[in-house]
């Protein structure tokens, strides 16, 4: 029932259209898309089914949004600028314009590029949308105290999320927890570490908020726990990744690997729900990486293919061949148009799974000194992928690589997991400056868009 009930939340076009309209059209907040003229007035929050629907609102424009981020843009363009994909086609898909600069790691020299500003501007659009919400309903006697608490702690994670995701792609970005245009106008940048303590603050307030609940479309509980396994993670805080990934694995164990892009499965943690009015769910990156009527656009890169172990199911799975050719390109997604999916095959893009959480845990459990139990975590993720239990060496250098190429294996152009995983652990300069000539070490964090420095000299 919670899916259906999900789902006929989100055929509710007419709402989050309009705010997506108002969302698109003026001069920007923060030059992110949200303009400066939006007012959220307290209409929008006068009682528990617009209060609902405003929420709505913010997951269509993830999941809907104009300029595709988290739904197909972004995992592209960070497989790119890592090692995980290559162009195969030229065309816009690689022009300045597009890919091309992110494939090269020369955003340097391309700040006008539409899809780099629309990563600013999707997070940044978020983390308006989230403020709104939680203002709003700061000090609201319209709407059920119990579904206030709810819908905050969604809100804080979304923005939590959002700045997670700004933090690592670009670096101390602005960090905007109002929609007071007299502070976000001119916002400077703010330290990472500063924009980390907010990420935290406001996971552990959604954490407070939230409970486990099977709809895996709206942001709950283990959503919350997986997302701060993470950011513990990045910040080295090893004890606490380990201990909220085991939180959000709860006793579960990972299955059928042919399933875990499907729609409601049992390894997602949160995904984005594109079904609509008219049409089920699917997921851009199919549209974008599967070929059609002509070659693929993007094909992975011989270094990840070549390391897979022949086994291994993901190879067989997630990977295909195109025609008699040496194109071999992610077939994670399958469905390229909403009428190849039905009711029974639908597929949902993933932002959140459960068998990162296992990896989390193994690489923490490394850094504690807690071999085996992290050897057993890898294990999981192996042993689902077809292959044999872990047998390589055991100390703690030799365990971390082992993790490092699992995740590469489990998470090739999804999410920005390897490029992250390179910028992380220090080691894009040694990987990238192999398998790319114009890597340069100058590239580690992206540049801001024109758009917005142009808007906001306090970026400059």
């Amino acid at each position: 029932m919670k899916n259906i009930k999900t789902h006929l939340l989100y055929t509710k076009v007419g709402f989050f259209m309009g705010l997506l309209a108002l969302l698109n059209s003026c001069e920007g907040f923060l030059d992110t898309g949200v303009p400066r003229s939006m007012v959220a007035t307290s209409s929008v929050f006068e009682n528990d089914k617009t209060a609902e629907q405003a929420m709505v609102g913010l997951y269509s424009s993830m999941a809907f949004g104009s300029n595709n981020t988290l739904n197909g843009r972004f995992n592209i363009a960070c497989a790119l600028y890592a090692d995980d994909l290559e162009g195969v086609n030229n065309g816009w898909y690689f022009s300045g314009v597009g890919y091309a600069p992110f494939y090269n790691n020369a955003l340097a020299g391309e700040p006008k590029n539409t899809i780099l500003l629309g990563m600013w501007n999707s997070f940044y659009s978020y983390i308006y949308q989230a403020n709104s919400i939680i203002e709003n309903l700061e000090d609201n006697e319209s709407v059920t105290s119990s579904l206030k608490t709810k819908l905050v702690g969604e809100a804080k994670f979304i923005r939590a999320f959002s700045h997670f995701y700004l933090v690592n792609l670009f670096g101390d970005v602005p960090l905007i927890t109002t929609t007071s245009v007299d502070v976000t106008a001119l916002a400077p940048r703010t330290a990472s570490d500063n924009v980390y303590e907010q990420i935290l603050t406001d996971l552990q307030d959604a954490a407070d908020a939230l409970e486990y609940d099977e709809d895996k479309t709206q942001v709950n509980l283990q959503a919350v726990e997986a997302l701060l396994a993470r950011v513990y993670l990045y910040r080295e805080n090893w004890t606490d990744a380990a201990d909220y990934a085991s939180s959000a694995i709860n006793g579960e164990t990972l299955q059928d690997l042919n399933q875990v892009f499907k729609a409601y499965a049992h390894d997602v943690i949160f995904e984005l729900n594109t079904s609509s009015k008219d049409t089920y769910g699917v997921a851009d990156d199919a549209y974008q990486l599967v070929p059609l009527y002509s070659a693929p656009s993007f094909a992975v890169t011989e270094s990840l293919f070549d390391s897979f172990e022949a086994q291994d199911l993901r190879l067989a799975n997630w990977i295909k061949q195109y025609k008699e050719t040496e194109n071999f390109y992610p077939y994670k997604y399958t469905l390229q148009y909403y009428y190849d999916a039905t009711a029974d095959s639908q597929e949902f893009p993933v932002i959140l799974r459960l068998a990162e959480q296992f990896l989390i845990r193994a690489e923490a459990n490394t850094q504690l000194g807690e071999t085996g139990a992290a050897i057993s975590d890898l294990n999981e993720v192996r042993n689902r992928a077809g292959l044999a239990d872990y047998s390589g060496g055991t100390s703690k250098a030799e365990v971390l690589d082992a993790i490092a190429t699992e995740r590469r294996h489990e998470f090739f152009c999804e999410m920005g997991h390897r490029w992250f995983d390179l910028k992380r652990t220090g080691r894009a300069d040694e990987v990238l400056s192999a398998v790319k000539p114009s890597w340069s070490s100058d590239a580690i964090d992206f540049i801001l868009p024109e758009a917005a420095t142009n808007n906001n000299p306090n970026l400059k």
